[in-house]
Protein backbone atom coordinates (compact mmCIF):
# COMPACT_ATOMS: atom_id res chain seq x y z
CA UNK A 1 0.00 0.00 0.00
CA UNK A 2 2.85 2.37 0.82
CA UNK A 3 4.50 1.64 -2.50
CA UNK A 4 1.30 2.61 -4.31
CA UNK A 5 1.14 5.82 -2.27
CA UNK A 6 4.75 6.68 -3.11
CA UNK A 7 4.07 5.93 -6.79
CA UNK A 8 1.08 8.27 -6.74
CA UNK A 9 3.15 11.03 -5.11
CA UNK A 10 5.93 10.48 -7.67
CA UNK A 11 3.51 10.95 -10.54
CA UNK A 12 1.60 13.87 -9.02
CA UNK A 13 4.01 15.92 -6.85
CA UNK A 14 7.61 15.16 -7.83
CA UNK A 15 8.14 18.59 -9.38
CA UNK A 16 7.09 20.28 -6.13
CA UNK A 17 9.80 18.35 -4.27
CA UNK A 18 12.48 19.05 -6.86
CA UNK A 19 11.75 22.80 -6.93
CA UNK A 20 12.64 23.03 -3.23
CA UNK A 21 15.82 20.97 -3.75
CA UNK A 22 17.12 22.83 -6.79
CA UNK A 23 20.67 23.29 -5.42
CA UNK A 24 21.17 19.68 -4.33
CA UNK A 25 23.68 17.80 -6.45
CA UNK A 26 21.97 14.40 -6.30
CA UNK A 27 18.61 15.81 -7.37
CA UNK A 28 20.10 17.72 -10.31
CA UNK A 29 22.13 14.79 -11.62
CA UNK A 30 19.34 12.23 -11.23
CA UNK A 31 16.86 14.40 -13.08
CA UNK A 32 19.15 14.11 -16.11
CA UNK A 33 20.22 10.47 -15.60
CA UNK A 34 16.89 8.87 -14.66
CA UNK A 35 14.68 10.80 -17.04
CA UNK A 36 10.97 11.51 -16.71
CA UNK A 37 9.63 7.99 -17.22
CA UNK A 38 7.51 6.17 -14.69
CA UNK A 39 10.33 4.19 -13.06
CA UNK A 40 12.65 7.20 -13.14
CA UNK A 41 10.12 9.37 -11.32
CA UNK A 42 9.52 6.76 -8.60
CA UNK A 43 13.28 6.25 -8.17
CA UNK A 44 13.90 10.00 -7.91
CA UNK A 45 11.15 10.38 -5.29
CA UNK A 46 12.52 7.50 -3.23
CA UNK A 47 15.96 9.10 -3.35
CA UNK A 48 14.50 12.41 -2.20
CA UNK A 49 12.76 10.56 0.63
CA UNK A 50 15.98 8.84 1.70
CA UNK A 51 17.89 12.14 1.59
CA UNK A 52 15.27 13.79 3.79
CA UNK A 53 15.15 10.83 6.20
CA UNK A 54 18.95 10.72 6.55
CA UNK A 55 19.40 14.47 6.31
CA UNK A 56 22.73 14.85 8.15
CA UNK A 57 24.28 11.90 6.32
CA UNK A 58 23.11 13.25 2.94
CA UNK A 59 24.47 16.72 3.68
CA UNK A 60 27.80 15.22 4.80
CA UNK A 61 28.10 13.18 1.60
CA UNK A 62 27.26 16.23 -0.52
CA UNK A 63 24.02 14.82 -1.91
CA UNK A 64 21.79 17.39 -0.24
CA UNK A 65 22.46 21.12 -0.02
CA UNK A 66 22.28 22.41 3.59
CA UNK A 67 20.24 25.46 2.57
CA UNK A 68 17.79 23.30 0.64
CA UNK A 69 17.39 21.00 3.63
CA UNK A 70 16.81 23.92 6.00
CA UNK A 71 14.28 25.67 3.72
CA UNK A 72 12.36 22.53 2.72
CA UNK A 73 8.69 22.80 3.81
CA UNK A 74 7.84 20.47 6.69
CA UNK A 75 4.35 19.68 5.38
CA UNK A 76 5.80 18.53 2.07
CA UNK A 77 8.51 16.51 3.78
CA UNK A 78 5.95 14.63 5.89
CA UNK A 79 4.38 13.30 2.70
CA UNK A 80 7.45 11.17 1.99
CA UNK A 81 9.39 10.88 5.24
CA UNK A 82 6.98 8.65 7.18
CA UNK A 83 6.07 6.32 4.31
CA UNK A 84 9.76 6.18 3.40
CA UNK A 85 10.66 5.22 6.97
CA UNK A 86 8.09 2.44 6.99
CA UNK A 87 9.40 1.11 3.68
CA UNK A 88 12.98 1.15 5.04
CA UNK A 89 11.89 -0.66 8.23
CA UNK A 90 9.99 -3.29 6.24
CA UNK A 91 13.03 -3.84 4.02
CA UNK A 92 15.30 -4.25 7.07
CA UNK A 93 12.89 -6.75 8.61
CA UNK A 94 12.84 -8.80 5.42
CA UNK A 95 16.64 -8.80 5.28
CA UNK A 96 16.99 -9.75 8.96
CA UNK A 97 14.43 -12.54 8.72
CA UNK A 98 16.17 -13.89 5.63
CA UNK A 99 19.56 -13.73 7.35
CA UNK A 100 18.15 -15.52 10.40
CA UNK A 101 16.96 -18.39 8.28
CA UNK A 102 20.09 -18.73 6.18
CA UNK A 103 23.04 -17.84 8.41
CA UNK A 104 21.85 -18.64 11.93
CA UNK A 105 20.25 -22.05 11.25
CA UNK A 106 16.79 -20.76 11.97
CA UNK A 107 13.41 -22.13 10.89
CA UNK A 108 13.95 -25.71 12.07
CA UNK A 109 10.87 -27.69 12.86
Amino acid sequence: MLVLYMTYIAIKDLERFEVHLSRSRLIISNRVLMGDGFIGRVYRLLQIASCLILKDFSIGKGHLDPEDAKEFPAALARKVIWPGRFIMIAFCIVVLVGAYGKYFNGYKA
